[in-house]
């Protein structure tokens, strides 16, 4: 591994930025209240929501400036394998130490099947890293099922619950509110003559998500019915990065809609709202 400058604008410690943009793994030291994320200190947890259990593996650190964040964040999901910002021994690192994580609050052995969205990215995403973490450390068999995103003409969108939302926050008067959720309507219409697949990230601000519905499903017949065959199964859904919430939402309310009988537990690696969920 190259040498790396370090400046006086470098996020110390943690996950840091160096002076040519590339993000810096420290696995030893955490010195600094500006980090992303902390790596030595264990900022993972867990906290129970309708009594499913949520296990998280990091959390953006509270101090943590907003632009490296999003620059983290965008980081992740999109250029994952470009050796100019990452180095791939520290995201394999990364995502297998979060992964590890799990084992804290259940055994590896107890999980029965696991769930997770299909990656639609030709080269290796970080949900990829994390399904090959975990299918590692799970037992010889188990059942692996994927969720697949609809095209947005199949998706549903609750105009009333999304203005809710955003009433909730507190930062929108009702006018200002109902503007947003009228231009969000307008998006979504355009969007859907796309025919393209639908992608949540695409709404702003991460509040009104929760209006969307019915954007997951089985498409393997197969899988469905594997999991309509699942009883009293402990059944591991997992995601890679939780922002509204709304996606491990939609998951877990397909499956639920198929049958209600089994024991769910999530895993998300790297949160930026389960501590206020």
């Amino acid at each position: 591994m190259k040498k790396l400058k370090i400046t006086k604008n470098t996020i110390r410690a943690g996950i840091s930025i160096d002076n040519e943009g590339n993000f810096v793994f420290d696995w030893k030291v955490d010195d600094s209240y500006n980090d992303i994320v902390k790596l030595v200190e264990h900022t993972g947890g867990t906290f129970n929501k309708d009594d499913i259990m949520y296990i998280y593996a990091y959390m953006f650190y509270p101090n943590a400036d907003n632009k490296h964040i999003n620059k983290f964040r965008s980081a992740l999901k999109d250029e994952l394998e470009d050796s100019s910002i990452f180095y791939s021994e520290d995201i394999s690192d990364f995502v297998g130490a979060g992964v590890l994580h799990i084992e804290e609050y259940i055994s590896f052995k107890e999980i029965g099947a696991t769930i997770n969205i299909a990656s639609t990215k030709l080269n290796t995403s970080l949900l990829d890293l994390i399904s090959s973490h975990i299918s590692d450390n799970l037992p010889g068999y188990h059942v692996s099922l994927e969720l697949v995103k609809r095209m947005y003409e199949g998706v549903q969108f609750d105009s009333e619950k999304s203005l809710s939302a955003l009433l909730d926050t507190g930062r929108y008067s009702e006018g200002r509110a109902r503007k947003q959720v009228e231009f969000t309507v307008r998006k979504f219409e355009e969007l859907k003559k796309t025919k393209t697949m639908f992608e949540i990230k695409r709404f702003i601000p991460k509040e009104l998500r929760v209006g969307f519905s019915n954007f997951l499903y089985f498409e393997r017949e197969e899988h469905r019915t594997l999991y309509e065959a699942l009883q009293d199964t402990v059944v591991l859904v997992y995601d890679d990065i939780y922002t509204s919430g709304s996606t491990v939402n939609e998951i877990i309310s397909y499956i639920k809609s198929i049958h209600n009988n089994n024991k769910l537990v999530v895993f998300v690696l790297l949160s930026d709202t389960l501590q206020s969920a």
